[in-house]
């Protein structure tokens, strides 16, 4: 265990002189911030059984907070994250020093999980930027627009059972891929990318929250598409009561204040999580300390 603490401990200290990590934090916090500012509202098209019409989803709503977090700020945040991961080990390869590391008297199984302990750590840290950013946001919103006061509970609760899921997935994936093809390091970051990117869309394209995908989907967007599928039938049946189309819109929101339920997704999320760190598992039980690779600067 003492191999594996110095190991991560010393590539975080590499990373703390890195200057573009430091100019990624407070990169990704600037830009969650104004992505919250700029889209926090979502109209979403009804039918109140006479007419269409058109209700809003606030972004610090109990629905609302989920649609911010997870569709907007997470489907890109997690872009990042195959930039930090798949350099974990690779990077040794780029500087063409991977030889000299394993030289030196550290188990190989320390070597890789420290690596990617690092890389996660990292990673989970510009998650935090992102909860931070909306906790701001959210003040800001409530004093400005007035917005109903977001639910910290309800935002630590969709960290834990969404963000870190996708993280940890994305960043097991994005480190194993670099640590098996390290020369294909920049090709491999555009297709975790592209790959995450499918996943989202796959939601609307295929999936539309009625499946085992739903629960499954490492992007979370299911949540989303649950809940707000579940706002829109509330609120279609509840306004066929309300003949005064002024007290819609108070209708509406109300609906979206009713509580999120989290749990359907807690036992497939664990499970990915648990999928991901066996992946790097077996990649600390077969990676080979010594390979016919050159380098190309």
């Amino acid at each position: 265990m003492k191999s594996l603490f110095n190991v991560t401990s010393w590539e975080l200290k590499r990373a703390r002189l890195d200057r573009s990590l430091w100019m990624m934090l407070p990169a990704v916090f600037v830009f969650c911030l104004a992505m919250t500012w700029f889209k926090h509202v979502w109209a979403r098209p009804v039918v109140d059984g006479r007419v269409g019409e058109t209700i809003n989803i606030l972004g610090t709503t109990q629905i609302g907070l989920p649609y911010l977090v997870i569709e907007l700020l997470l489907t890109l945040v997690a872009l990042v994250f195959p930039f930090v991961a798949t350099d974990g080990l690779a990077r040794d390869y780029r500087q063409r020093l991977h030889e000299l590391t394993m030289a030196t008297a550290i188990p190989t199984w320390a070597y890789v999980w420290g690596r990617y302990l690092a890389s996660l750590l990292i990673n989970l840290l510009l998650t935090v930027c992102l909860l931070a950013a909306v906790l701001l946001a959210g003040g800001l919103l409530r004093s400005f627009a007035g917005y109903p006061m977001l639910s910290t509970v309800l935002l630590l609760a969709i960290w834990g059972v969404a963000i870190i899921p996708a993280a940890t997935v994305l960043t097991s994936v994005s480190f194993v891929l670099g640590a098996f093809w390290p020369r294909l390091a920049n090709g491999l970051k555009l297709a975790g990318l592209v790959g995450w990117l499918v996943l989202v869309f796959m939601v609307d394209a295929w999936d539309r929250g009625t499946t085992w995908f739903t629960y499954w989907n490492p992007t979370s967007y299911g949540i989303v598409r649950v809940n707000l599928d579940s706002l829109v039938a509330q609120y279609q049946t509840a306004v066929l009561g309300v003949p005064d189309p002024s007290q819609h819109a108070a209708l509406a929101l109300k609906l979206q204040q009713a509580p999120v339920s989290l749990t359907p997704w807690i036992a497939p999320h664990a499970v990915l999580v648990l999928l991901s760190l066996t992946l790097v598992a077996a990649t600390a039980l077969l990676f080979s300390r010594f390979r016919p690779v050159v380098a190309q600067s």
